[in-house]
């Protein structure tokens, strides 16, 4: 079974866009699909797909309930879409945020009890599970406590190969996180600028260490990673705006409305095929020597160089000629129908049955596809 944590550094990158792309995806690839909203802050998940309220014990809900000391409960609901099913969760006290003790607790209890519970109460099979947050992964896994991997979650999802788990972290990137992190050679371990981008650094070789995926095995090593780097429009959007980065309008295909192609996305997505994944630290190692080679130049906007950097990095893979690896996702469509999804009522599933008749679904679908081959 396929389980996908979506995670970023900074909010309002599309992290609810992705796991609604994901929720689709799944559905069509994958039957019947769990989401569970842990987004305290904005949990839109259940308004955007059309949960009604809950009026009792309705038959296509019910309550889920995490052991003590937790005993943090879950509300849970099933929607029927054509051939399959969404169920969708959210914690009862949303704005109550999880500890990392707390979500390796909810992780581990979700997977052993948790799935089988909801699967005989709404009577039907679970094939994927989405959990949307608004944490950093380094919020949910420490990078300082070998102790914490100690769990038997990590034995459940990383050692345990009888139980055929995929276990995926979309990682959204925004340049000003990779930014911070290019800074590491340069700095002191106990330099008050960086000791965050040490904790990404080591916590996420920790994550690759711990938690195994064997859909992306590895280019260096032939181990595997859990890692899928996401690059959202999102985080480009001053780039999407200035004509001079070669970003058009376009109608693309019969129906669907105009958007703006993100010219260095859409060549990094052109390298696809069937590659092997890179590292966490790999992939970061990669794109730091590619700023070394090619510093700001004054003027140079956050997203604009980050453009650049995205562009210099299709040319090294070209020259090498290499593909995209597998767990790059590069959304090159910026759809500006989506820019403004949460300031609306969605009370027929308008965003969910409409996304997929958007570009960027097709766009994302691809390397989605490309996960599985």
């Amino acid at each position: 079974m396929n389980w996908h944590l979506i995670t970023s550094s900074k909010g309002g990158v599309g992290k609810t866009v992705i796991a609604l792309l994901l929720l689709a995806c799944s559905r069509e690839r994958h039957g019947s699909v769990l989401i569970v909203d842990l987004n305290g802050m904005n949990a839109d998940i259940r308004r955007l797909v059309g949960c009604v309220a809950p009026a009792g014990r309705k038959k296509n809900q019910c309550r889920w309930k995490l052991k003590p000391p937790l005993s943090r409960e879950f509300h849970v609901e099933k929607i029927n879409v054509n051939t399959s099913y969404m169920v969708v969760s959210w914690p009862l006290d949303a704005f109550n945020l999880f500890t990392q003790e707390d979500f390796r607790s909810f992780l581990y209890e979700l997977a052993k009890t948790g799935k089988k519970q909801i699967e005989e109460n709404l009577e039907l099979t679970i094939g994927t599970i989405i959990i949307d947050t608004n944490y950093h992964f380094c919020n949910l896994f420490p990078h300082n406590r070998l102790d914490f991997f100690e769990h038997e979650v990590f034995s459940y999802f990383g050692n345990d190969v009888a139980n055929e788990e995929n276990f995926f972290i979309w990682f959204i990137w925004v340049f000003r996180q990779l930014k911070n992190l290019f800074q590491l050679s340069s700095s002191q371990d106990d330099d008050p600028y960086v000791m965050d981008a040490l904790a990404v650094d080591d916590g996420a070789q920790k994550i690759e260490k711990y938690l195994r995926n064997p859909k992306l095995s590895l280019q260096e090593t032939g181990r595997t990673t859990p890692f899928i780097h996401v690059f959202s429009p999102n985080s480009l959007q001053e780039v999407a705006n200035k004509e001079h980065f070669s970003v058009f309008k376009q109608l693309v295909g019969a129906g669907k409305p105009p958007c703006r192609i993100i010219s260095p996305l859409k060549a990094l997505a052109d390298l696809d095929g069937n590659s092997q994944a890179v590292s966490f630290v790999g992939f970061l190692e990669i794109l730091k020597q590619i700023q070394e080679k090619c510093p700001s130049q004054p003027g140079d906007s956050a997203p604009q160089y980050f453009s650049k950097i995205l562009e210099k990095y299709v040319l090294s893979l070209k020259d090498s000629h290499l593909k995209c690896p597998r767990n790059l996702v590069p959304l090159y469509f910026y759809e500006e129908s989506l820019a403004t999804y949460n300031e609306y009522d969605h009370d027929k599933m308008t965003i969910f049955t409409e996304i997929v008749k958007l570009s960027i679904y097709d766009n994302f679908k691809k390397c989605y596809d490309n996960l599985f081959l």
